[in-house]
């Protein structure tokens, strides 16, 4: 009867720490998925631009916007901006039935 006892307390520990460790088990797995599409996205971008690469017409359906800020500085001991912020900003209209439903992605 003991060793039943002894045997229960040990399945109830493991399955106690199985289970505390799932959550974490879970979001780690979670993360390095977005990271992988992440990247993978990244990849087909750079390559599309840098290559120049056909048959893929539908990447426009994907970007609604790219802004390029820039400004000047001085070569001194410190960069010293000179001037204001510019901000180009290259736009397409979508419309507003389709806005609402495009996801918006922040980092």
């Amino acid at each position: 009867m003991i060793e039943i006892a002894i045997c229960l307390a040990v399945i109830g520990f493991a399955l106690a720490a199985i289970i505390g460790v799932l959550p974490l088990g879970l979001s780690v797995q979670r993360e390095n998925r977005e990271e992988t599409v992440i990247n993978q996205d990244g990849n087909v971008f750079i390559n599309a631009i840098r290559n120049g690469e056909l048959g893929l017409d539908d990447l426009t359906n994907y970007v609604t916007s790219v802004t390029n800020t820039w400004a000047l500085y001085t070569d001194e001991n410190r960069p010293v901006r000179i001037g204001p912020i510019h901000v180009n900003g290259y736009t397409t209209p979508i419309p507003v039935r389709m806005a609402r439903s495009c996801p918006v992605i922040s980092r």
